[in-house]
């Protein structure tokens, strides 16, 4: 990602964006942010070419009067979003049109088309994207999870959407070059393995676990495969296109497997352009899974696909790099999403990195945190997690809790004079338990603080509201998972970044990943559950926060912000008793697998 989509004023535009289209659509529409995004960094490069001295507030005023207000912005997208809609059986059914430039998109009858033949995929037509404003050559594709065309019956959703073509009436197709893309091609060639519903086994993926279905999959033909091979410059062994079903909601994952062994990074890699999110493409050897996620529905039916057995590879090593400030606290004051705001004003100081005016700077920076001098990161509990750490500028490095934390020291001067890189390799077994014969102090798992509520009436009446009639600590464990996956309990919204704290949380009932932990790990402890805060990042994604609860004898990493339990992909850098974190980032995080 350009390292200039975190600059304060983009977020600040992005995130009223995003609270205001879930208000007014109930969901993120991930294409609207992906493609404001895109274009708030363009013109944020060229302002600061012509004007490198404005200030934020400056920059977000020109992207209103560019753009507009990011409130009418929603609301044009959810006019568009929420029209009344028919269906038109058999009125080019399942065909959509789109932009090659901008990838900006329409259903093909909405703009004038009719019956489309077989042979027009993957030719062009002549129309005007709104988008780019120029006219180009059109892509006609495949809706892959359309078989009956669903049309607005408002003239707006075109515009909002696209208003791709320039004269509905006049399609002329100009080309006959064939444009193969991986969700083009699924759509529908090759032979179909199986359209029977409720089959438990597919060719692709295997045998499905409890409560998942077989919809329909088909395997792309081996000419089509070659198509696609020389397309992608990698030779493909097979290319599957699988629908499945949990509790009656579909979920489309594309299985792709390279000839050679060595070609899985570079397919996944030619997988993942245009991603507005790469966790949803997987490598697993040299098969690649891909996730097709249009909505907040199909991203948590992905969350938890990607664990069935042979996608997500179960043990993985990762090398870690980042450079870190200790702080104990935020300062009395501080905003609910400070933290982020401080990470992102540290990527955007334009000193060089650890020189005296970039640390001078970082410390001004730092005024809203009360500074500390260790950090306490995961350490090593023999089975399914494995973390060794090292840190130049460390004067100290100890360990706690038998090993299950690794404690880096630092002389406090030292903070002024350099950054403090840390550097570590993190292995992720999930096919161990974490089982503990005996777990000490237990008490501070279940008592009550600042960060964890747990002995206030609200919290205690709403754990047993939840857990009432469960007869394990696993299935109260599931059932408060079940009840964060509901948005008519809590719904994720607000601030980037943002720790609105428990008690706020409880009544405005939204939050971000911070809160669903806060308010999860609250909920357990009123319930008898002992658990834990653990902060760190997903793979090919961002910085994270989740859980680790104690059931039956057995720690278990779970994400309340998914409703999952989390695989090899969740890294864990620090597991907090207490809900506090003691440090900030003053660096991007390297990321890397070990092969």
């Amino acid at each position: 990602m350009n390292p200039n989509s975190n600059h304060p004023a983009i977020q600040k535009y992005l995130g009223e964006l995003e609270i205001a289209s879930k208000q007014r659509i109930g969901i993120i529409p991930d294409q609207v942010i992906s493609d404001a995004r895109e274009h708030l960094v363009r013109d944020l490069e060229a302002l600061i070419q012509a004007e490198p001295g404005l200030r934020i507030d400056e920059l977000y005023d020109h992207f209103v009067q560019s753009y507009g207000l990011p409130d009418v912005i929603a609301d044009a997208y959810a006019e568009g979003s929420s029209a009344t809609q028919t269906r038109i059986p058999g009125f080019a059914p399942g065909w959509r049109i789109s932009c090659p430039k901008c990838g900006r998109s329409a259903p093909a009858a909405a703009a004038g088309m009719t019956r489309i033949g077989a042979r027009s995929v993957g030719k062009r037509v002549l129309g005007w994207c709104s988008e780019c404003r120029w006219p180009r050559l059109l892509r006609v594709t495949r809706d892959l999870n359309v078989n009956t065309l669903v049309v607005s019956k408002s003239s707006k959703r075109l515009s909002v959407l696209s208003g791709l073509l320039f004269f509905c009436g006049l399609i002329t197709v100009i080309s006959s070059g064939t444009i193969l893309l991986v969700r083009e091609i699924l759509a529908d060639s090759g032979s179909s393995l199986a359209t029977t519903q409720n089959a438990p086994q597919s060719k692709a993926l295997g045998r499905l676990p409890d409560g998942w279905f077989l919809k329909s999959e088909t395997e792309v033909n081996a000419l089509q495969l070659n198509t696609i091979s020389r397309k992608f410059s990698v030779p493909l062994r097979s290319l599957y296109n699988t629908t499945v079903e949990w509790q009656g909601n579909p979920l489309q994952i594309n299985t792709v497997t390279a000839k050679n062994a060595d070609d899985g990074p570079k397919l996944r890699q030619v997988l993942q352009q245009g991603k507005s999110n790469r966790r949803w493409v997987v490598l697993n050897g040299n098969t690649v899974y891909e996730f097709v996620v249009r909505n907040t529905s199909h991203a948590l039916l992905a969350s938890r696909a990607r664990y069935f057995d042979g996608i997500q590879p179960r043990d993985v090593t990762y090398q870690v790099e980042f450079s870190v400030l200790p702080v104990k606290a935020e300062k009395a004051g501080a905003a609910v999403d400070q933290r982020n705001q401080f990470f992102n004003q540290v990527l955007n100081l334009e000193s060089s990195p650890g020189s005296p005016e970039h640390l001078q700077q970082i410390n001004e920076l730092s005024v809203p945190f009360e500074l500390g001098s260790e950090i306490r990161l995961v350490g090593n509990d023999r089975s399914a997690i494995a973390a060794t750490w090292q840190s130049d500028q460390a004067v100290e490095r100890s360990r706690m809790n038998d090993d299950q934390v690794t404690v880096l020291r630092f002389d406090r001067e030292s903070l002024s004079r350099t950054l403090l890189n840390v550097t570590g390799q993190i292995r992720v077994n999930t096919r161990e338990k974490r089982s503990v014969s005996k777990v000490q102090g237990t008490e501070s798992l279940l008592s009550s603080n600042t960060r964890f509520p747990a002995d206030q009436k609200e919290i205690m009446e709403l754990a047993r509201s939840i857990t009432e009639g469960a007869d394990s600590e696993r299935d109260k464990v599931e059932r408060l998972l079940q009840w964060f996956t509901k948005s008519d309990n809590i719904r994720y919204d607000g601030l980037m970044g943002a720790r609105y704290g428990t008690q706020q949380v409880c009544q405005q009932r939204f939050g971000r990943c911070w809160d669903y932990s806060d308010l999860f790990i609250s909920l357990c402890r009123a319930a008898g559950i002992p658990a834990r805060q653990v902060y760190g990042w997903l793979y090919d994604s961002e910085g994270h926060v989740w859980c680790d609860v104690l059931i039956e004898g057995e720690w278990i990493m779970v994400d309340p912000t998914t409703g999952t339990t989390c695989g090899s992909d969740y890294i864990p850098l620090s597991i907090s008793e207490s809900g506090e974190m003691d440090w900030l980032y003053t660096s991007m995080i390297v990321i890397k697998v070990n092969q």
